[in-house]
């Protein structure tokens, strides 16, 4: 059966909702926005990816990225959002992001564009895989990435 009206809607208050949580570093918040079996590539100015699978090793690593002191505190800035029709029972989602920096000036310090393919889990639409590109004027810290 084709998504509904009301479907599209809430993939699109499901973006907004997980970029809000993991800005406000709400662990829980960004626990409900995944599926168990969450998959997360992200690749940052065109290194190698940084896969993780499962909701639990996304935690993990978003947790760990918040106890790091970061030297870019930034936000989460969603634009250009298009929900797309799939032939299954899942859902599309592509979106630009820009990282705008929390540290007073207020700049761009990078953008990335968001793949993202959402499922229906015990009633509510939840992340199944997210690719990320990031191009940021700043690189993520090895450290980071999961073992």
């Amino acid at each position: 059966m084709p998504p509904t009206a009301a479907d599209k809607e809430a993939a699109r208050a499901l973006i907004a909702r997980q970029k809000f949580r993991t800005d406000d570093r709400d662990l829980a918040g960004v626990a409900a926005c995944w599926a168990r079996e969450g998959r997360l590539e992200l690749r940052v100015n065109g290194a190698a990816p940084i896969v993780v699978e499962g909701r639990d090793a996304i935690l993990d690593f978003v947790g760990k990225g918040w106890a790091r002191p970061s030297q870019h505190p930034h936000i989460h800035m969603i634009t250009t959002l298009e929900i797309i029709d799939r032939d299954d029972d899942r859902l599309g989602a592509e979106s630009y992001c820009a990282y705008v920096s929390t540290a007073g000036d207020f700049r761009i310090e990078g953008y990335g564009r968001y793949s993202d393919v959402l499922v229906l889990e015990d009633g509510d639409w939840r992340l199944q895989s997210r690719s990320v590109k990031i191009t940021s004027a700043f690189q993520l810290p090895a450290a980071t990435a999961p073992r």
